[in-house]
């Protein structure tokens, strides 16, 4: 308790103030833990084009298993000035797709929600591990009913996130195009 009333200071200035100072050794430490690299996690040197997991770690030298499970031995001195991505703390990111669908096509929302979702788990780039979503739970100004897709991605660039929401989107409107002209032709 390092309050003193004496001082003229409001216990509601001082408790704000210890909040605050309390925030922030939690950043600086989570910082100083940010960098570091558990031998348990994949790691990817871009520069180097490496992807694998730390084996071994020595004074002079690193042993890794790449994803293609060759077994290689880098000198610690060529990791020196080359950025290391820790890939398990590679953040997820969602990502949230809208597509209308007009009120007359209402009756094929089940069947497009399903396959659109079969589409989802297979694409290899898609998180797995979280809840992938497909649903229809609203209308637009128009009168036209919301797909509303969202499921996460591991990211490692923005370029990969944009491209991989795009292929998404391009996929998804496809796969609903197909079912309303399959439905239309019968």
């Amino acid at each position: 308790n390092t309050f003193k009333a004496d001082k003229n200071i409001k216990l509601s200035s001082y408790a704000s103030r210890c909040i605050e100072n309390e925030i922030l050794m939690y950043f600086r430490g989570a910082k100083k833990n940010s960098l570091d690299v558990s031998i348990n996690e994949e790691i990817v040197i871009p520069e180097k084009n490496i992807e694998g997991k730390i084996l071994k770690i020595g004074l002079k030298k690193m042993t890794l298993i790449t994803v293609d499970r060759d077994i290689i031995t880098i000198p610690n001195s060529m990791l020196a000035n080359v950025a290391i991505i820790n890939k398990t703390k590679t953040q997820l990111k969602q990502i949230r797709i809208e597509i209308p669908i007009e009120k007359q096509y209402f009756n094929l929302i089940d069947k497009i929600t399903e396959k659109i979702k079969k589409m989802l788990y297979t694409s290899q780039e898609i998180n797995k591990i979280n809840k992938i979503l497909v649903f229809c739970n609203k209308i637009n100004t128009t009168g036209s009913f919301i797909i509303e897709e969202i499921f996460y991605v591991k990211l490692t660039n923005i370029e990969k996130y944009k491209k991989i929401q795009q292929d998404c989107l391009l996929k998804s409107i496809k796969i609903i195009d197909e079912i309303i002209k399959n439905e239309t032709n019968l």
